[in-house]
């Protein structure tokens, strides 16, 4: 399973992804940033990572892999040793 984690200041305000709607159709969104939306490392975002780690053992999930799409304030090996260390401090 792929871990990411993010913030986002304009949440609620429609979709950060391109999206499929019910007719199959990409709905694409407006521009990431035009929402606030910035990937973070694992721990430092808004994800609950207690409860998706938890339903993901349950579900038999053997491996996570952490996955940085842009580091934004550190340099990306330091966001991996980052999530690398939440992820440790968890006991995972």
């Amino acid at each position: 399973m792929h871990l990411k984690d993010f913030v986002c200041e304009k949440l609620g305000g429609g979709p950060v992804y391109a999206l499929i709607d019910e007719d199959g159709n990409e709905m694409k969104p407006e521009d990431k940033s035009d929402a606030g939306f910035k990937f973070k490392p694992v721990g430092s975002g808004i994800q609950d990572w207690k409860s998706i780690l938890e339903a993901a053992e349950e579900a038999g999930i053997e491996y996570v892999i952490v996955e940085q799409d842009q580091s934004y304030e550190q340099d990306p090996l330091d966001a991996a040793k980052t999530s690398r260390d939440y992820l440790k401090s968890l006991g995972i």
